[in-house]
């Protein structure tokens, strides 16, 4: 009975020792686990201002480029608007180029 009792005390013991040492990897995985969590969420942070970064750069670049095509339409009228002007002063010119000749012909 004494040899039943120290076997089974040794057997509780061991299977103490077993759970401590199940306990501690566990343990330690979760902290590992933990630590992998955390780096995680911080470069999930760092994605994040990353991506609103190149958002905020889509935005001042879409908007750069709304400008520019609002300069670009202006200079387009204006040019439109210069080509009209020369257009009207090359018939101008013309009239009075034909006016000369005119005069000059009953002049002769």
């Amino acid at each position: 009975e004494v040899d039943t009792r120290k076997a089974s005390q040794r057997s509780a013991q061991e299977a103490s020792t077993a759970l401590t040492r199940i306990n501690k990897v566990k343990q330690r995985q979760t902290e590992a686990l933990s630590d992998r969590a955390d780096a995680m969420e911080k470069q999930n942070k760092s994605l994040i201002k990353r991506v609103l970064g190149l958002e905020q750069l889509t935005e001042t670049q879409t908007q750069q480029l709304e400008e520019v095509g609002a300069r670009c339409d202006q200079y387009s009228k204006d040019y439109m608007a210069m080509s009209q002007k020369a257009a009207d002063a090359e018939a101008r010119a013309n009239k009075l180029k034909t006016q000369f000749e005119a005069i000059m012909r009953e002049l002769n």
